[in-house]
Protein backbone atom coordinates (compact mmCIF):
# COMPACT_ATOMS: atom_id res chain seq x y z
CA UNK A 1 0.00 0.00 0.00
CA UNK A 2 1.32 3.50 -0.41
CA UNK A 3 -0.31 6.58 0.44
CA UNK A 4 2.22 9.32 -0.82
CA UNK A 5 0.13 12.18 -0.32
CA UNK A 6 0.25 11.41 3.76
CA UNK A 7 0.87 14.47 5.98
CA UNK A 8 2.37 12.43 8.39
CA UNK A 9 5.40 11.32 6.66
CA UNK A 10 8.67 10.79 8.54
CA UNK A 11 10.09 13.83 8.78
CA UNK A 12 13.73 14.68 7.26
CA UNK A 13 16.38 13.94 9.44
CA UNK A 14 17.32 16.74 11.60
CA UNK A 15 20.68 17.33 13.71
CA UNK A 16 20.42 14.68 16.62
CA UNK A 17 17.49 12.90 15.11
CA UNK A 18 19.82 9.94 14.90
CA UNK A 19 21.37 10.11 18.40
CA UNK A 20 17.03 10.72 19.81
CA UNK A 21 16.36 7.22 17.89
CA UNK A 22 19.54 5.26 19.81
CA UNK A 23 18.28 6.60 22.97
CA UNK A 24 14.66 5.97 21.95
CA UNK A 25 15.64 2.26 20.71
CA UNK A 26 17.67 1.75 24.49
CA UNK A 27 15.06 2.12 26.53
CA UNK A 28 12.73 0.28 24.66
CA UNK A 29 14.95 -2.58 25.03
CA UNK A 30 15.68 -1.68 28.26
CA UNK A 31 11.88 -1.67 28.68
CA UNK A 32 11.93 -5.13 26.82
CA UNK A 33 14.58 -6.97 29.16
CA UNK A 34 12.81 -6.03 32.48
CA UNK A 35 9.33 -6.99 31.38
CA UNK A 36 11.14 -10.35 29.87
CA UNK A 37 12.53 -10.95 33.47
CA UNK A 38 9.37 -10.08 35.25
CA UNK A 39 7.49 -12.31 32.93
CA UNK A 40 10.09 -15.46 33.65
CA UNK A 41 9.58 -15.08 37.24
CA UNK A 42 6.06 -14.89 36.68
CA UNK A 43 5.98 -17.68 34.27
CA UNK A 44 7.83 -19.99 37.03
CA UNK A 45 5.25 -18.87 39.88
CA UNK A 46 2.45 -21.76 38.90
CA UNK A 47 1.96 -24.70 37.50
CA UNK A 48 0.55 -25.45 34.72
CA UNK A 49 -2.41 -24.63 34.07
CA UNK A 50 -5.30 -27.20 32.34
CA UNK A 51 -6.21 -28.00 29.83
CA UNK A 52 -4.60 -26.46 27.15
CA UNK A 53 -1.23 -25.53 28.84
CA UNK A 54 -0.35 -29.56 29.20
CA UNK A 55 -1.32 -30.72 26.15
CA UNK A 56 0.95 -28.47 24.62
CA UNK A 57 4.12 -29.08 26.93
CA UNK A 58 3.09 -32.72 27.36
CA UNK A 59 3.38 -32.58 23.32
CA UNK A 60 6.56 -31.14 22.92
CA UNK A 61 8.33 -33.57 25.72
CA UNK A 62 7.17 -36.60 24.11
CA UNK A 63 8.82 -34.67 20.57
CA UNK A 64 11.83 -34.16 22.32
CA UNK A 65 12.29 -37.76 23.69
CA UNK A 66 10.91 -39.67 20.99
CA UNK A 67 13.04 -37.51 18.39
CA UNK A 68 9.99 -37.16 15.75
CA UNK A 69 10.10 -33.68 15.33
CA UNK A 70 7.58 -34.16 11.91
CA UNK A 71 4.44 -34.34 14.24
CA UNK A 72 3.63 -33.61 17.77
CA UNK A 73 1.56 -36.72 19.85
CA UNK A 74 -0.04 -36.32 23.37
CA UNK A 75 -0.09 -38.86 25.72
CA UNK A 76 1.44 -41.06 22.41
CA UNK A 77 -1.25 -40.47 20.19
CA UNK A 78 -1.63 -37.72 17.45
CA UNK A 79 -2.28 -34.16 18.64
CA UNK A 80 -3.62 -32.65 15.12
CA UNK A 81 -5.06 -29.64 17.31
CA UNK A 82 -2.43 -27.36 16.28
CA UNK A 83 0.29 -26.97 13.64
CA UNK A 84 4.34 -27.45 13.89
CA UNK A 85 5.86 -24.25 14.98
CA UNK A 86 5.07 -24.39 18.86
CA UNK A 87 6.66 -27.70 19.47
CA UNK A 88 9.49 -27.10 18.05
CA UNK A 89 10.19 -23.55 19.59
CA UNK A 90 9.34 -25.60 22.97
CA UNK A 91 11.61 -27.98 22.70
CA UNK A 92 14.76 -25.54 22.55
CA UNK A 93 14.44 -24.66 25.81
CA UNK A 94 13.01 -28.15 26.90
CA UNK A 95 16.67 -29.10 26.04
CA UNK A 96 18.36 -26.58 27.50
CA UNK A 97 16.54 -25.84 30.27
CA UNK A 98 14.83 -29.34 31.58
CA UNK A 99 11.06 -30.17 32.37
CA UNK A 100 10.09 -27.39 33.59
CA UNK A 101 7.66 -24.41 33.22
CA UNK A 102 9.63 -21.45 32.38
CA UNK A 103 10.91 -23.84 29.60
CA UNK A 104 7.61 -24.13 27.50
CA UNK A 105 6.39 -21.13 28.66
CA UNK A 106 9.55 -19.30 27.38
CA UNK A 107 8.04 -19.28 23.68
CA UNK A 108 5.09 -17.14 24.85
CA UNK A 109 7.24 -14.60 26.76
CA UNK A 110 9.47 -14.01 23.81
CA UNK A 111 6.70 -13.75 21.74
CA UNK A 112 5.15 -11.30 23.84
CA UNK A 113 8.32 -9.18 24.07
CA UNK A 114 9.10 -9.69 20.46
CA UNK A 115 5.59 -7.76 20.17
CA UNK A 116 6.70 -5.10 22.27
CA UNK A 117 9.53 -4.23 19.89
CA UNK A 118 7.44 -4.00 17.34
CA UNK A 119 4.58 -1.84 18.94
CA UNK A 120 7.32 0.70 20.06
CA UNK A 121 8.52 0.70 16.29
CA UNK A 122 5.01 1.20 14.40
CA UNK A 123 4.08 3.83 17.50
CA UNK A 124 8.00 5.26 16.58
CA UNK A 125 7.54 5.82 12.99
CA UNK A 126 3.95 7.00 12.82
CA UNK A 127 4.06 9.35 15.90
CA UNK A 128 7.05 9.39 18.17
CA UNK A 129 9.38 7.61 20.52
CA UNK A 130 7.21 8.33 23.01
CA UNK A 131 4.44 6.92 21.98
CA UNK A 132 6.07 4.03 20.82
CA UNK A 133 7.25 3.90 24.26
CA UNK A 134 3.61 4.02 25.85
CA UNK A 135 2.20 1.84 23.22
CA UNK A 136 4.65 -0.92 24.48
CA UNK A 137 4.05 -0.18 27.79
CA UNK A 138 0.26 -0.48 27.01
CA UNK A 139 0.54 -4.00 25.54
CA UNK A 140 2.35 -5.49 28.03
CA UNK A 141 0.22 -4.45 31.07
CA UNK A 142 -3.25 -5.81 29.68
CA UNK A 143 -4.66 -9.06 31.92
CA UNK A 144 -5.21 -10.54 28.56
CA UNK A 145 -1.49 -10.06 27.18
CA UNK A 146 0.06 -10.89 30.21
CA UNK A 147 -2.15 -14.71 30.33
CA UNK A 148 -1.11 -14.86 27.29
CA UNK A 149 2.56 -14.02 27.04
CA UNK A 150 3.36 -16.46 29.90
CA UNK A 151 1.06 -19.54 28.94
CA UNK A 152 2.89 -22.37 27.39
CA UNK A 153 0.58 -22.19 24.25
CA UNK A 154 0.45 -21.03 20.70
CA UNK A 155 -0.88 -17.89 20.81
CA UNK A 156 2.16 -16.05 22.28
CA UNK A 157 3.94 -17.05 18.68
CA UNK A 158 1.23 -16.13 17.01
CA UNK A 159 0.62 -12.30 18.23
CA UNK A 160 4.49 -11.74 17.12
CA UNK A 161 3.83 -12.80 13.80
CA UNK A 162 0.67 -11.04 13.34
CA UNK A 163 2.26 -7.90 14.95
CA UNK A 164 5.37 -8.26 12.10
CA UNK A 165 2.30 -8.67 9.47
CA UNK A 166 0.90 -5.39 11.06
CA UNK A 167 3.85 -3.22 11.22
CA UNK A 168 4.74 -4.67 7.42
CA UNK A 169 1.72 -3.38 6.57
CA UNK A 170 1.86 -0.30 8.20
CA UNK A 171 5.23 0.28 6.44
CA UNK A 172 3.37 -0.35 2.77
CA UNK A 173 0.74 1.95 3.76
CA UNK A 174 3.27 4.98 4.29
CA UNK A 175 6.18 3.91 1.55
CA UNK A 176 6.34 2.09 -1.53
CA UNK A 177 5.79 -1.87 -1.44
CA UNK A 178 9.24 -3.59 -2.74
CA UNK A 179 10.20 -7.21 -3.70
CA UNK A 180 11.69 -7.05 -0.12
CA UNK A 181 8.75 -6.33 1.78
CA UNK A 182 6.47 -8.88 -0.14
CA UNK A 183 8.99 -11.75 0.66
CA UNK A 184 9.69 -10.76 4.53
CA UNK A 185 5.46 -10.59 4.49
CA UNK A 186 5.37 -13.92 2.83
CA UNK A 187 7.68 -15.52 5.65
CA UNK A 188 5.73 -13.88 8.37
CA UNK A 189 2.39 -15.24 7.12
CA UNK A 190 4.12 -18.74 6.84
CA UNK A 191 5.60 -18.65 10.66
CA UNK A 192 1.78 -17.54 11.43
CA UNK A 193 0.19 -20.43 9.37
CA UNK A 194 2.60 -23.42 10.81
CA UNK A 195 1.68 -21.96 14.63
CA UNK A 196 -1.81 -21.73 14.58
CA UNK A 197 -3.58 -22.41 11.05
CA UNK A 198 -5.29 -20.65 8.30
CA UNK A 199 -6.05 -17.83 10.50
CA UNK A 200 -2.35 -17.06 10.49
CA UNK A 201 -3.27 -15.55 7.10
CA UNK A 202 -6.74 -15.07 7.21
CA UNK A 203 -6.42 -11.53 10.15
CA UNK A 204 -3.62 -10.35 7.41
CA UNK A 205 -5.67 -10.27 4.69
CA UNK A 206 -8.82 -9.57 5.82
CA UNK A 207 -7.33 -6.60 7.19
CA UNK A 208 -6.33 -5.20 4.24
CA UNK A 209 -9.34 -6.06 2.41
CA UNK A 210 -11.02 -4.03 5.92
CA UNK A 211 -8.62 -1.17 5.04
CA UNK A 212 -9.06 -1.33 1.09
CA UNK A 213 -12.70 -0.55 2.62
CA UNK A 214 -12.55 2.13 4.65
CA UNK A 215 -10.40 3.88 2.75
CA UNK A 216 -12.21 3.25 -0.56
CA UNK A 217 -14.21 7.48 -0.53
CA UNK A 218 -10.58 9.03 -0.26
CA UNK A 219 -9.24 10.53 -2.92
CA UNK A 220 -5.89 10.45 -1.75
CA UNK A 221 -6.72 6.55 -0.57
CA UNK A 222 -4.27 3.69 -0.19
CA UNK A 223 -3.35 1.70 -3.31
CA UNK A 224 -3.49 -1.92 -2.05
CA UNK A 225 -0.62 -3.62 -4.53
CA UNK A 226 -2.82 -7.08 -4.41
CA UNK A 227 0.12 -8.91 -6.80
CA UNK A 228 2.46 -8.54 -4.22
CA UNK A 229 -0.45 -9.14 -1.49
CA UNK A 230 -1.00 -12.40 -3.36
CA UNK A 231 2.52 -13.25 -3.85
CA UNK A 232 3.24 -12.98 0.14
CA UNK A 233 0.26 -15.19 0.56
CA UNK A 234 1.47 -17.59 -1.76
CA UNK A 235 4.90 -18.14 -0.14
CA UNK A 236 2.84 -18.50 3.37
CA UNK A 237 1.36 -21.21 1.99
CA UNK A 238 4.52 -22.74 0.75
CA UNK A 239 6.30 -22.35 3.62
CA UNK A 240 3.24 -24.11 5.55
CA UNK A 241 2.71 -27.43 2.47
CA UNK A 242 6.82 -27.80 3.24
CA UNK A 243 6.26 -28.92 6.46
CA UNK A 244 2.32 -29.94 5.66
CA UNK A 245 2.06 -32.37 3.07
CA UNK A 246 4.84 -34.57 4.91
CA UNK A 247 3.60 -34.51 8.19
CA UNK A 248 0.16 -35.43 6.49
CA UNK A 249 1.55 -38.13 4.68
CA UNK A 250 3.00 -39.54 7.61
CA UNK A 251 -0.06 -39.77 9.52
CA UNK A 252 -1.80 -41.33 6.61
CA UNK A 253 -4.07 -38.44 5.97
CA UNK A 254 -5.15 -38.15 9.46
CA UNK A 255 -2.97 -34.94 10.33
CA UNK A 256 -5.16 -32.98 7.26
CA UNK A 257 -8.62 -34.63 8.10
CA UNK A 258 -8.36 -34.23 12.00
CA UNK A 259 -6.31 -30.80 11.93
CA UNK A 260 -8.20 -28.72 9.28
CA UNK A 261 -11.57 -31.00 9.32
CA UNK A 262 -12.64 -30.78 12.83
CA UNK A 263 -10.07 -28.18 14.34
CA UNK A 264 -10.53 -25.77 11.87
CA UNK A 265 -13.63 -25.89 9.76
CA UNK A 266 -15.05 -27.92 13.54
CA UNK A 267 -14.77 -24.95 15.50
CA UNK A 268 -15.69 -22.51 13.05
CA UNK A 269 -19.09 -24.19 12.16
CA UNK A 270 -19.83 -25.88 16.42
CA UNK A 271 -18.68 -24.94 19.36
CA UNK A 272 -16.34 -27.21 21.12
CA UNK A 273 -14.73 -28.28 24.25
CA UNK A 274 -17.97 -26.06 25.62
CA UNK A 275 -16.41 -23.08 24.10
CA UNK A 276 -19.23 -20.92 22.92
CA UNK A 277 -22.99 -21.71 22.36
CA UNK A 278 -26.09 -20.72 20.13
CA UNK A 279 -24.18 -18.68 17.65
CA UNK A 280 -26.83 -15.69 17.30
CA UNK A 281 -26.72 -15.42 21.23
CA UNK A 282 -22.58 -15.38 21.41
CA UNK A 283 -22.01 -12.61 18.58
CA UNK A 284 -21.55 -9.87 21.17
CA UNK A 285 -19.34 -12.11 23.16
CA UNK A 286 -16.17 -10.52 22.32
CA UNK A 287 -17.56 -6.99 23.41
CA UNK A 288 -17.20 -7.65 27.11
CA UNK A 289 -13.95 -9.37 26.66
CA UNK A 290 -12.05 -6.41 24.69
CA UNK A 291 -13.15 -3.74 27.59
CA UNK A 292 -12.21 -6.17 30.73
CA UNK A 293 -9.32 -7.92 28.83
CA UNK A 294 -7.65 -4.58 27.96
CA UNK A 295 -8.33 -3.09 31.38
CA UNK A 296 -7.18 -0.29 32.55
CA UNK A 297 -6.28 0.92 29.15
CA UNK A 298 -10.16 1.01 28.03
CA UNK A 299 -10.20 4.40 29.46
CA UNK A 300 -8.54 5.80 26.44
CA UNK A 301 -10.47 3.09 24.04
CA UNK A 302 -13.13 5.56 22.75
CA UNK A 303 -10.76 8.49 22.30
CA UNK A 304 -8.28 6.66 20.83
CA UNK A 305 -10.52 5.40 18.23
CA UNK A 306 -11.77 8.71 17.66
CA UNK A 307 -8.83 9.40 16.94
CA UNK A 308 -7.19 7.62 14.66
CA UNK A 309 -10.68 7.93 12.99
CA UNK A 310 -10.14 11.50 11.95
CA UNK A 311 -6.97 10.55 10.41
CA UNK A 312 -4.75 12.05 12.87
CA UNK A 313 -2.41 9.18 13.33
CA UNK A 314 -0.19 8.71 10.49
CA UNK A 315 -2.58 9.88 7.38
CA UNK A 316 -5.85 8.37 5.56
CA UNK A 317 -3.98 4.99 4.82
CA UNK A 318 -2.65 4.23 8.75
CA UNK A 319 -6.48 5.54 9.14
CA UNK A 320 -7.67 2.86 7.03
CA UNK A 321 -5.02 0.03 8.44
CA UNK A 322 -5.29 0.78 11.92
CA UNK A 323 -9.38 0.65 12.27
CA UNK A 324 -9.68 -2.05 10.07
CA UNK A 325 -7.03 -4.34 11.70
CA UNK A 326 -9.11 -4.45 14.85
CA UNK A 327 -12.52 -4.75 12.64
CA UNK A 328 -10.50 -7.63 10.52
CA UNK A 329 -9.94 -9.45 13.88
CA UNK A 330 -13.00 -9.05 15.80
CA UNK A 331 -15.37 -9.69 13.09
CA UNK A 332 -14.12 -12.91 12.00
CA UNK A 333 -13.59 -14.39 15.83
CA UNK A 334 -17.49 -13.60 16.54
CA UNK A 335 -18.66 -14.92 13.77
CA UNK A 336 -16.69 -18.42 14.27
CA UNK A 337 -18.33 -20.80 16.73
CA UNK A 338 -16.39 -21.63 19.11
CA UNK A 339 -15.02 -18.59 21.41
CA UNK A 340 -12.46 -17.95 23.87
CA UNK A 341 -11.24 -15.00 25.37
CA UNK A 342 -7.57 -15.04 23.89
CA UNK A 343 -8.63 -15.27 20.13
CA UNK A 344 -9.07 -11.18 19.93
CA UNK A 345 -5.58 -10.26 21.05
CA UNK A 346 -3.86 -9.89 17.84
CA UNK A 347 -6.64 -6.80 18.04
CA UNK A 348 -4.00 -5.45 21.11
CA UNK A 349 -1.23 -4.00 19.09
CA UNK A 350 -3.08 -1.70 17.08
CA UNK A 351 -5.48 -0.76 20.41
CA UNK A 352 -2.21 0.26 21.99
CA UNK A 353 -1.11 2.45 19.68
CA UNK A 354 -4.70 4.20 19.41
CA UNK A 355 -4.31 4.74 23.27
CA UNK A 356 -0.43 6.25 22.82
CA UNK A 357 -1.58 8.36 20.13
CA UNK A 358 -4.63 9.41 22.12
CA UNK A 359 -1.73 10.07 25.31
CA UNK A 360 0.61 12.06 23.10
CA UNK A 361 -2.00 14.57 21.32
CA UNK A 362 -2.94 14.92 24.90
CA UNK A 363 0.40 16.23 26.15
CA UNK A 364 0.85 18.15 22.56
CA UNK A 365 -2.50 19.89 23.07
CA UNK A 366 -3.56 18.79 19.43
CA UNK A 367 -6.90 17.08 20.62
CA UNK A 368 -10.21 18.71 19.11
CA UNK A 369 -12.83 19.55 21.52
CA UNK A 370 -14.73 16.79 20.25
CA UNK A 371 -11.64 14.23 21.04
CA UNK A 372 -11.26 15.61 24.31
CA UNK A 373 -15.13 14.69 24.94
CA UNK A 374 -15.14 11.38 23.72
CA UNK A 375 -11.96 10.47 25.59
CA UNK A 376 -13.32 11.70 28.64
CA UNK A 377 -16.19 9.19 27.81
CA UNK A 378 -13.84 5.92 28.42
CA UNK A 379 -14.94 6.41 31.83
CA UNK A 380 -18.31 4.34 31.20
CA UNK A 381 -16.05 1.74 29.99
CA UNK A 382 -13.51 1.63 32.67
CA UNK A 383 -15.59 2.42 35.56
CA UNK A 384 -17.96 -0.87 35.89
CA UNK A 385 -14.36 -3.16 35.42
CA UNK A 386 -12.88 -1.38 37.72
CA UNK A 387 -15.54 -1.76 40.49
CA UNK A 388 -16.04 -5.32 39.50
CA UNK A 389 -12.54 -6.14 39.74
CA UNK A 390 -12.21 -4.60 43.41
CA UNK A 391 -15.80 -6.61 44.41
CA UNK A 392 -14.08 -9.61 42.79
CA UNK A 393 -10.95 -9.50 44.87
CA UNK A 394 -12.15 -8.32 48.00
CA UNK A 395 -15.43 -10.65 48.27
CA UNK A 396 -14.41 -13.98 45.86
CA UNK A 397 -11.96 -15.13 48.04
CA UNK A 398 -14.29 -15.25 51.25
CA UNK A 399 -17.08 -17.40 49.46
CA UNK A 400 -15.12 -20.49 49.46
CA UNK A 401 -13.33 -22.02 52.92
CA UNK A 402 -11.08 -23.77 50.38
CA UNK A 403 -9.78 -20.28 49.41
CA UNK A 404 -8.35 -19.16 52.69
CA UNK A 405 -4.75 -18.62 51.48
CA UNK A 406 -5.84 -16.03 49.07
CA UNK A 407 -7.46 -14.31 51.28
CA UNK A 408 -4.40 -11.69 51.79
CA UNK A 409 -2.81 -11.40 48.00
CA UNK A 410 -6.55 -10.64 46.67
CA UNK A 411 -7.28 -8.16 49.38
CA UNK A 412 -3.48 -6.80 48.15
CA UNK A 413 -4.47 -6.68 44.61
CA UNK A 414 -8.16 -4.85 45.80
CA UNK A 415 -6.33 -2.17 47.25
CA UNK A 416 -4.01 -1.87 44.46
CA UNK A 417 -6.58 -1.42 41.79
CA UNK A 418 -8.90 0.74 44.33
CA UNK A 419 -6.09 3.30 44.71
CA UNK A 420 -4.71 3.58 41.35
CA UNK A 421 -8.18 3.19 39.36
CA UNK A 422 -9.45 5.68 41.52
CA UNK A 423 -6.63 8.16 41.32
CA UNK A 424 -6.61 7.67 37.66
CA UNK A 425 -10.43 7.81 37.07
CA UNK A 426 -10.16 11.21 39.19
CA UNK A 427 -7.43 12.61 37.14
CA UNK A 428 -9.16 11.36 33.98
CA UNK A 429 -12.52 12.66 34.37
CA UNK A 430 -10.34 16.25 35.71
CA UNK A 431 -9.04 16.25 31.69
CA UNK A 432 -5.57 15.07 33.22
CA UNK A 433 -5.41 12.09 31.00
CA UNK A 434 -1.41 11.88 30.57
CA UNK A 435 -1.62 11.75 34.89
CA UNK A 436 -4.16 9.41 34.31
CA UNK A 437 -1.82 7.34 32.37
CA UNK A 438 0.30 6.95 34.82
CA UNK A 439 -1.57 5.85 37.81
CA UNK A 440 -2.78 3.10 35.54
CA UNK A 441 0.71 2.12 34.44
CA UNK A 442 2.30 1.92 37.89
CA UNK A 443 -1.00 0.21 39.60
CA UNK A 444 -0.86 -2.67 36.55
CA UNK A 445 3.38 -3.08 37.51
CA UNK A 446 2.54 -3.54 41.11
CA UNK A 447 -0.70 -5.87 40.25
CA UNK A 448 1.64 -7.86 38.33
CA UNK A 449 4.66 -7.71 41.03
CA UNK A 450 1.67 -9.07 43.37
CA UNK A 451 0.29 -12.03 41.31
CA UNK A 452 4.38 -12.99 40.69
CA UNK A 453 5.35 -12.84 44.19
CA UNK A 454 2.38 -13.73 46.07
CA UNK A 455 -0.70 -14.41 44.49
CA UNK A 456 0.07 -17.27 42.03
CA UNK A 457 2.68 -18.85 44.87
CA UNK A 458 -1.03 -18.96 47.26
CA UNK A 459 -3.17 -20.57 44.29
CA UNK A 460 -0.65 -22.87 44.02
CA UNK A 461 -1.50 -24.73 47.13
CA UNK A 462 -4.86 -25.60 45.55
CA UNK A 463 -4.00 -26.98 42.55
CA UNK A 464 -3.51 -30.90 43.38
CA UNK A 465 -1.90 -33.08 39.93
CA UNK A 466 1.83 -31.16 40.22
CA UNK A 467 1.73 -32.11 44.11
CA UNK A 468 0.61 -35.80 43.62
CA UNK A 469 2.54 -36.08 40.84
CA UNK A 470 5.73 -35.63 42.37
CA UNK A 471 4.81 -37.85 45.35
CA UNK A 472 4.18 -40.83 42.94
CA UNK A 473 7.46 -40.02 41.37
CA UNK A 474 9.32 -40.30 44.83
CA UNK A 475 7.85 -43.52 45.94
CA UNK A 476 7.26 -45.12 42.69
CA UNK A 477 10.04 -45.83 40.25
CA UNK A 478 10.20 -44.70 36.85
CA UNK A 479 8.91 -48.18 35.18
CA UNK A 480 5.70 -47.96 36.84
CA UNK A 481 3.53 -47.99 34.85
CA UNK A 482 0.30 -45.08 36.09
CA UNK A 483 -3.47 -45.56 35.36
CA UNK A 484 -6.18 -42.89 36.19
CA UNK A 485 -9.88 -42.49 36.90
CA UNK A 486 -12.13 -39.77 37.45
CA UNK A 487 -8.80 -37.30 37.12
CA UNK A 488 -7.49 -37.01 33.63
CA UNK A 489 -6.52 -33.26 33.52
CA UNK A 490 -3.78 -33.21 31.20
CA UNK A 491 -1.37 -31.77 33.58
CA UNK A 492 -1.10 -34.85 35.70
CA UNK A 493 0.04 -36.43 32.51
CA UNK A 494 2.98 -33.78 32.15
CA UNK A 495 4.12 -34.01 35.81
CA UNK A 496 4.12 -37.95 36.16
CA UNK A 497 6.69 -37.80 32.88
CA UNK A 498 6.47 -41.64 32.32
CA UNK A 499 5.46 -42.30 29.22
CA UNK A 500 1.61 -43.13 28.74
CA UNK A 501 -0.54 -42.95 31.34
CA UNK A 502 -3.37 -44.59 30.83
CA UNK A 503 -7.25 -43.45 31.32
CA UNK A 504 -9.33 -46.13 33.14
CA UNK A 505 -12.71 -47.47 33.53
CA UNK A 506 -14.33 -49.42 35.64
CA UNK A 507 -14.53 -52.49 33.07
CA UNK A 508 -11.01 -51.99 32.20
CA UNK A 509 -9.37 -51.41 35.87
CA UNK A 510 -9.21 -55.27 36.75
CA UNK A 511 -7.21 -56.66 33.62
CA UNK A 512 -4.70 -53.51 34.06
CA UNK A 513 -4.29 -54.33 37.36
CA UNK A 514 -4.01 -57.92 36.39
CA UNK A 515 -1.11 -57.30 33.65
CA UNK A 516 2.27 -58.15 34.96
CA UNK A 517 4.30 -55.66 36.57
CA UNK A 518 3.92 -52.94 39.20
CA UNK A 519 1.44 -50.31 38.83
CA UNK A 520 0.12 -47.10 40.63
CA UNK A 521 -3.78 -46.31 40.31
CA UNK A 522 -4.34 -42.79 40.50
CA UNK A 523 -8.17 -42.02 41.29
CA UNK A 524 -10.87 -39.42 43.28
CA UNK A 525 -12.60 -40.48 45.88
CA UNK A 526 -15.43 -39.90 44.04
CA UNK A 527 -14.35 -42.86 41.92
CA UNK A 528 -13.20 -45.02 44.35
CA UNK A 529 -16.90 -45.12 45.97
CA UNK A 530 -17.97 -45.68 42.80
CA UNK A 531 -15.59 -48.50 42.32
CA UNK A 532 -17.01 -50.07 45.60
CA UNK A 533 -20.58 -50.15 45.08
CA UNK A 534 -20.07 -51.37 41.69
CA UNK A 535 -18.23 -54.34 43.32
CA UNK A 536 -14.59 -53.45 42.31
CA UNK A 537 -12.77 -53.36 45.68
CA UNK A 538 -9.48 -51.77 45.65
CA UNK A 539 -7.60 -53.03 48.52
CA UNK A 540 -4.19 -51.78 47.97
CA UNK A 541 -1.80 -49.64 50.40
CA UNK A 542 -2.22 -45.36 49.14
CA UNK A 543 1.11 -44.19 48.82
CA UNK A 544 -0.05 -40.43 48.18
CA UNK A 545 -2.70 -38.06 48.91
CA UNK A 546 -3.59 -34.67 47.75
CA UNK A 547 -6.64 -32.61 47.23
CA UNK A 548 -7.05 -29.15 45.63
CA UNK A 549 -9.06 -27.95 42.80
CA UNK A 550 -10.51 -29.05 39.28
CA UNK A 551 -10.96 -25.62 38.40
CA UNK A 552 -11.59 -27.43 34.79
CA UNK A 553 -15.16 -28.53 35.79
CA UNK A 554 -15.24 -25.96 38.78
CA UNK A 555 -15.19 -29.46 41.55
CA UNK A 556 -13.04 -29.78 44.48
CA UNK A 557 -11.64 -33.30 43.95
CA UNK A 558 -9.68 -35.70 46.69
CA UNK A 559 -6.94 -37.54 44.68
CA UNK A 560 -5.77 -40.84 45.94
CA UNK A 561 -2.61 -42.98 44.69
CA UNK A 562 -2.25 -46.60 45.55
CA UNK A 563 0.60 -48.91 44.61
CA UNK A 564 0.17 -52.22 43.11
CA UNK A 565 2.77 -54.54 43.20
CA UNK A 566 4.19 -56.87 41.79
CA UNK A 567 2.78 -59.84 44.24
CA UNK A 568 -0.60 -57.96 45.18
CA UNK A 569 -4.08 -59.48 44.48
CA UNK A 570 -5.54 -58.33 41.67
CA UNK A 571 -9.28 -56.40 41.97
CA UNK A 572 -12.06 -58.40 40.54
CA UNK A 573 -13.68 -57.03 37.27
CA UNK A 574 -17.83 -55.59 38.03
CA UNK A 575 -20.60 -57.85 39.10
CA UNK A 576 -22.79 -58.45 35.59
CA UNK A 577 -20.55 -56.51 33.53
Amino acid sequence: MTDHTSTTAPPAPQPGASDDARAGWRTAILITVLYAALFCLLASASSLWDRDEPRFARAAVEMVESGNYLFPTFNGELRPDKPILIYWLMSVPLKLLGQIELAVRLPSILGLCGSMLLTYHMGRRLIDARAGIIAMLVLATTPLSTAVGTAATADGTLLLCLTASLALLLRCATSPWGWRETILLGFVLGLAQLTKGPVGVAIPVLAALAAAWLARKDVTKARLSWPAMTAAVLIGFAMFAAWGLPANLATGGEFAQRGLGKHVLGRSLKPMEGHGGNWFVTLPFYIPVVVAGFFPWTLYLMGGWSLTSSGAVGGRAVRALLIGWPIAVFTLMSVVATKLPHYVLPMWPALSLMVAATIRAHQNAALTEKQRTVTHRGGLLFAPVWVGAIAALAVGPWLSHHAVALRAPCACLAIIVLIAGGWSLREHLAYRFDRAAIGLGVGMVLVQIVLTLWALPAIETLKPARGIAREIQKLAPPDVRVGTIGFTEPSLFFYLDRGRVEALSAKRLPAFLAEPGPKVVLLSRKAMHDLTTKGVPLNLPVIAERSGANYSNGSWVDLVAMLRSGDAAPATAPSGE
